[in-house]
C-alpha cells in the first residue's frame, strides 16, 4: 500500500535562494563596521545574491553615519532608520518590509553572534517554515550543574527518561520570559528570545509585529506557531555585548505580552510611521 504525503508538511526547496540579513542597530557605532563586515564575507561564500540591510532605531551616537560610509564600499548593504528610538519590535518591521529576497535572516548589529552558524540553519530550512537559533557556549553556573545533575538521576529513576541537556543558562529573567513564552503562547523552544533566526519571508505576510520592545522575538514564534508554521531549532555560539540594549522597563514587556495574548492581530504587516528614510543602494546581483 502506499501512502500519500501530507502537503501541509510540505515545504518547495529554499536553501539556495537569494539571502536578506536585517542587521538592528542601536548604538552600535564601534561594532558596526566590523559587524557587517563579517556578514559581507560569510555571504561572499555563499555564492547568491544577497543583500544586508542594517536598521538604526534611533541611535544617538554614530552608528547611522559608520553605516553610509559603508554603503559604497559594499553595494549590497542598505540603510533604513527610525527617529526617534522606536524599539526592537519596530525595527525588525522595518527591516522586513524592505527585505526583497526569499530567505531572511535576523540579528543583532553587533558581536553577540557569528555569520558562519547561518550555515546551519539553511541545512534545516528546506523542511520548514523557520529556524529559530538557540544560544550555547556560556558555562554554567555551579549550583544550576549540580541540580542539572540531580534532575537527570531522578528522571532516570523515577521516569524512565533522561531530561534534555541544559545548553546555557541566561539568567532568571530569560527564564521566566521562556516560561511565558511556553505555558502561555505554546511556543515551545530552548530559547524564545534568540534574536539569530533564519525565515522564509513569505511567513510574514500574515504576520505584522505589534510589541515594540524584545516582546517582538516571543510574538513572531507565538504566530508562526497559532498559523501552523513548521519551525526547526539549531544552536548558535554566542558571546555575550556589551553594546547590547536590554529591556530596562520591565512592565512594558510584560504589557505588550498582555495585549498580544489578549488581541493579537493577522494580516499584512505594515512599516511604522516613524521611518525616515531607506538608503537603498543594493541591485539584484550576486554578491
Amino acid at each position: 500500500m502506499e501512502y500519500s504525503k501530507d502537503s501541509r508538511f510540505e515545504r518547495a526547496p529554499i536553501r539556495q535562494a537569494p539571502i536578506s540579513v536585517v542587521l538592528t542597530a542601536y548604538q552600535n557605532a564601534l561594532e558596526v563596521h566590523e559587524v557587517v563586515a563579517a556578514w559581507q564575507t560569510h555571504l561572499e561564500s555563499l555564492e547568491r545574491t544577497c543583500e544586508i540591510i542594517v536598521v538604526d532605531d534611533g541611535s544617538s551616537d554614530d552608528t547611522r553615519a559608520q553605516v553610509e560610509a559603508l554603503c559604497p564600499r559594499f553595494p549590497n548593504l542598505r540603510l533604513s532608520y527610525l527617529e526617534p528610538h522606536g524599539g526592537i519590535g519596530n525595527a525588525l518591521q522595518i527591516g522586513i518590509s524592505a527585505a526583497q529576497h526569499p530567505l531572511l535572516v535576523t540579528a543583532p548589529c553587533d558581536k553577540q553572534f557569528f555569520p558562519p552558524d547561518l550555515t546551519r540553519a539553511l541545512d534545516a530550512i528546506d523542511q520548514v517554515d523557520l529556524v529559530a537559533g538557540y544560544r550555547v557556549g556560556k558555562p554554567l553556573p555551579l549550583w544550576l550543574r549540580v541540580w542539572d545533575g540531580i534532575r537527570s538521576v531522578l528522571g532516570r529513576i523515577l521516569l524512565g527518561a533522561t531530561p534534555d541537556k541544559r545548553d546555557c543558562w541566561l539568567g532568571w529573567r530569560h527564564w521566566r520570559r521562556r516560561c511565558a513564552a511556553r505555558w502561555i503562547f505554546g511556543v515551545r523552544v530552548h530559547d524564545p528570545e534568540c534574536p539569530f533566526r533564519l525565515y522564509r519571508r513569505e511567513v510574514f505576510r500574515r504576520i505584522p509585529i505589534q510589541c515594540q520592545s524584545s516582546a517582538a522575538h516571543i510574538e513572531i514564534l507565538a504566530k508562526a506557531n497559532h498559523l501552523e508554521c513548521i519551525m526547526a531549532e539549531v544552536p548558535v555560539s554566542w558571546e555575550p555585548s556589551k553594546s547590547v540594549a536590554l529591556d530596562t522597563v520591565e512592565s512594558r514587556y510584560w504589557k505588550e505580552l498582555r495585549r498580544l495574548f489578549r488581541r493579537p492581530e493577522f494580516g499584512p504587516a505594515q512599516t511604522p510611521p516613524q521611518v525616515q528614510d531607506i538608503h537603498a543602494t543594493s541591485q539584484e546581483t550576486p554578491i
